[in-house]
């Protein structure tokens, strides 16, 4: 009987310390996000720690917490998600591989590229990927495109003969050249079997040349020269001769040379009026060559 009793005391006793004020107070603690949206809210006993919802997601950000303690609650309490934000790793690169940058940029925003990179024979056209908003690492490349070059040859006269577009680093036909009187055709002015830039080639030609003569008519040399097609030979300065006046050359042809020639001085003969009078009457006038006899009239 007597352990009856004392088991209802203590029954009894239990019971009013449980109704005590502030003996089974209950907390509510809110889970907000960073935006202030609700992510959770859950009821805890005083003195107790608070069961943490799932972690919440954040696209741009990693998830790394609340920011109050969460264990011996002992009042109502709001706490906050802690994030830290994403990053993503940027990497520029030329087309062989060789890098010019590498950035750290936060989730989705825009990459800052390097200066337009300089490739010899190719002309930049940009990047081939997208620089905005990006999400993941990315390794971006130079994109390049080839340059091309005009060719034109021109002939002896500058006229254009034909125009090539050529790849960088290509080569090109000659063009069939013309024959051109008097002169031989060498080659061309540019190497076209690499080609890196613009060119101007144009026909190399050499004139032929000949030799000019010049004698005295005697057939003794008086000068020789080489001359160009199509040029003028210098002829030499003749003086008189005794008796004889120089008159020039035999040929004009020395003014615009198109073969081997030879050129004779040409002279002629001084003559000199013999006038035969008697007292002051003429009575004969005759024209005597240089060095020769003059004829007398016969007298009666």
């Amino acid at each position: 009987m007597k352990r009856i009793f004392f088991s209802i005391v203590v029954i009894i006793a239990i019971v009013f310390i449980i109704m005590l004020p502030g003996c089974d107070h209950k907390y509510t603690v809110t889970f907000v996000d960073y935006d202030g949206s609700i992510i959770a809210t859950e009821t805890v006993r005083r003195n107790k720690s608070v069961k943490t919802p799932k972690d919440p997601v954040r696209e741009s950000h990693i998830f790394i917490g609340w920011d109050q303690e969460l264990n011996n609650i002992n009042q109502d309490l709001e706490t906050k998600a802690l994030y830290h934000p994403k990053y993503v790793n940027v990497t520029f690169k030329d087309y062989n591989g060789m890098i010019f940058k590498v950035d750290q940029i936060e989730y989705g925003e825009d990459a800052t590229p390097p200066s337009s990179p300089t490739r010899e024979g190719y002309q930049f056209m940009g990047w081939d990927q997208e620089l905005t908003n990006l999400k993941t690492n990315k390794v971006i490349n130079a994109v390049y495109e080839i340059n091309h070059y005009t060719v034109t040859f021109l002939d002896y006269f500058d006229n254009v003969i034909t125009t090539q577009i050529v790849q960088n680093g290509s080569s090109c036909e000659y063009p069939i050249h013309d024959e051109i009187v008097g002169f031989e055709f060498v080659g061309w002015s540019h190497d076209v079997s690499i080609v890196k830039s613009n060119l101007e080639v144009k026909a190399i030609y050499h004139p032929h040349q000949y030799q000019v003569l010049f004698k005295d008519d005697n057939g003794l040399i008086i000068k020789s020269e080489y001359v160009n097609y199509g040029r003028t030979a210098v002829a030499p300065t003749l003086k008189n001769r005794e008796g004889y006046t120089f008159t020039g050359w035999s040929s004009d042809d020395y003014q615009y040379v198109t073969e081997d020639l030879i050129v004779t001085a040409l002279y002629e003969i001084n003559k000199f009026t013999v006038t035969f009078k008697d007292n002051d009457m003429i009575l004969k006038e005759e024209k005597v060559n240089y060095w020769a006899d003059a004829t007398p009239p016969l007298l009666e």
